[in-house]
């Protein structure tokens, strides 16, 4: 699951999370390859299907949030 994933993350990397629960769906089941992968594909694998979200990488966090609706219109 996204959960899952997210704590082996922080287990291996010592990357962590930081998010709404409203925003990120953390039951879902999620496929993660991090062999010779960098953080920002492995994020990306951990959020990926899980629409409107944007994240950024400050030192370790991993902070996720809803991208804004001029993000999303760019996009379009």
């Amino acid at each position: 699951t996204v959960k899952e994933a997210m704590e082996q993350l922080k287990k291996t990397s010592g990357y962590s999370f930081v998010f709404s629960s409203s925003d990120v769906d953390t039951s879902k089941k999620v496929s993660v390859s991090g062999q010779n992968s960098s953080i920002q594909d492995i994020v990306k694998q951990i959020l990926q299907g899980q629409n409107g979200l944007d994240y950024e990488i400050q030192g370790k966090k991993v902070i996720v949030k809803r991208q804004s609706e001029r993000q999303l219109l760019t996009l379009l």
